[in-house]
């Protein structure tokens, strides 16, 4: 069922365009629904609102009047990755506000995982790292100077004993950090999670 701009025309009888009109009301509500909180629903709080916003991808960067700003979708790199972008009024210079990447450069034999968003002038960067040892040196891409970064360690209750080394972050210079310990290395394997921000 798809929407007829065309109806009602001014010379319709209201019985051989009810239908029709009928129709595009269906067609406009079923339409509304997506990324919407129907409004069928009982509270009137929250009929209507966005449950969900999907930005069309955009080409080139949207111009913006002095009463206006932009949030907007841009394609980016190779391969092309959508990423979320604001412009300032009067059509200043945009600022891109997501960032992911999962790769990391440390010593070899080391697993690893990482993501990393933008948040404002902040890249923040998540990830964990498999066993790491003691003088592990971390490089964060993309490259940023590392405010703060915060390590945490686990060790499955399945493994004995239950001695859990304190994994703290030294050496923070640029993008880099060294995973260090307090305490002596648990057995492997146990996991080390790291949160940095930086400033970008």
């Amino acid at each position: 069922m798809s929407f007829n701009p065309n109806v009602p025309l001014v010379t319709d009888l209201l019985p051989v365009s009810q239908k029709q009109i009928l129709a595009n009301f269906q067609a406009i509500y079923n339409a509304f629904n997506e990324n919407h909180v129907p409004l069928a629903e009982t509270d009137d709080f929250i009929q209507g609102m966005h449950n969900e916003l999907l930005l069309r991808p955009q080409t080139v960067d949207p111009t913006t009047s002095s009463s206006q700003i932009a949030l907007y979708n841009k394609l980016v790199g190779s391969p092309s990755i959508p990423q979320l972008f604001f412009r300032p009024s009067s059509s200043a210079t945009p600022i891109q506000m997501t960032n992911s990447n999962f790769s990391t450069t440390n010593t070899p034999n080391v697993s690893f995982r990482q993501s990393t968003f933008i948040a404002g002038p902040f890249t923040i960067y998540i990830g964990f790292f498999v066993s790491p040892a003691s003088g592990t040196v971390v490089t964060l891409t993309p490259s940023t100077t590392l405010l703060n970064v915060n390590l945490g360690t686990y060790l499955s209750k399945t493994q004995l004993p239950l001695t859990v080394a304190s994994a703290i972050a030294t050496n923070i210079t640029g993008n880099q950090f060294t995973i260090s310990y307090v305490t002596a290395l648990t057995p492997a394997p146990f996991v080390v999670y790291y949160s940095a921000i930086g400033n970008s």
